[in-house]
């Protein structure tokens, strides 16, 4: 994870999860996330160590296991407090709950209980605001705002010129590659994408939770083409629903027309999931509902 500076008191470590490392106000620092784990964690540790740097706050954008992994090794070495949305919060103190929905609400087994899916819990998160300034103390304060979608209750953070988005976004390739990107409100994350959108001319620099730094044109283009995800994908639900379908059966034939498969039961919970989102979104809009028949719910085109 090679350290970047994207501006003079914000700094990155880039990788498969992006770390923020924030410089504020004399020897203080902050972290906005921390990687999938302590590997990753260590990094942002050194950093801070070459720059003379004492952490106190750590910000996780949101609970999945990929972005709070890292919070264990830096709180047993920091003082830090850890700030989270107060519903992410919940999840960071009992990361069962990521493994818990993707498993249907069971106690989930092995498939979906590693590192990648459940982190080790960090006993005290502190709510930040959820939306506005987060003061850390010393004039330290970092802007929050609301990016749900990808997370129940996700929030990016700006500082200095620097705008997370975490996960509101993903790169192209990165869309290309998995087909089915991970998404529990579709109708919240256009929400969302259309607030970065409306706001590209306030920060100079923008670092999604994955892939590289974007200025203020590359923005338009990310935003553009998860918007058109999503519009694509909901054509090929109502495409699948030639006749009425399990969810099961939906994933198996949208898997197939994007050329999809999966290594590994967790891979395939993930995208029930996310297929499960463009349904209800297709419900809201009227166009599939639920129709139960005989010993299963089948989706069917309204």
């Amino acid at each position: 994870m090679p350290a970047e500076r994207l501006s003079e008191h914000v700094w990155a470590l880039t990788g498969p999860t992006n770390i923020g490392v924030l410089m504020g106000p004399g020897d203080r620092a902050a972290l906005v996330d921390t990687g999938l784990d302590e590997s990753a964690a260590r990094k942002a540790w050194r950093l801070l160590e070459e720059n003379g740097r004492r952490l106190v706050a750590v910000i996780n954008t949101h609970a999945h296991a990929d972005h709070i992994g890292g919070n264990r090794f830096i709180v047993a070495r920091s003082q830090a407090t850890v700030y989270a949305s107060a519903f992410e919060a919940t999840a960071i103190r009992h990361p069962v709950w990521e493994p818990l929905y993707l498993a249907g609400g069971a106690m989930p087994g092995p498939a979906v209980s590693g590192k990648f899916f459940m982190a080790e819990p960090t006993p005290s998160v502190t709510e930040a605001p959820p939306e506005g300034d987060l003061d850390l103390g010393n004039g330290f304060v970092v802007r929050v705002v609301p990016l749900p979608g990808h997370a129940y209750a996700q929030v990016g953070l700006a500082y200095d010129g620097v705008f997370f988005t975490a996960d509101a976004f993903f790169p192209p390739a990165v869309l290309e590659k998995h087909g089915l990107p991970f998404y529990v409100d579709l109708a919240a994350a256009e929400r969302s994408l259309a607030r970065i959108r409306d706001q590209a001319g306030e920060w100079a620099v923008y670092l999604p939770g994955h892939g590289p730094r974007l200025d203020r044109v590359g923005l338009g283009g990310h935003v553009e083409a998860n918007l058109e995800a999503f519009d694509r994908l909901r054509g090929e639900v109502l495409s699948a629903l030639g006749g009425p379908r399990s969810v099961d059966e939906l994933v198996d034939a949208l898997s197939r027309a994007l050329g999809l498969s999966y290594a590994n039961p967790g891979q395939y919970y993930l995208a029930r999931a996310a297929v499960t989102a463009l349904l209800t979104d297709l419900e809201r809009r009227s166009l599939v509902s639920p129709v139960v028949g005989g010993t299963l719910v089948r989706w069917a085109a309204s």
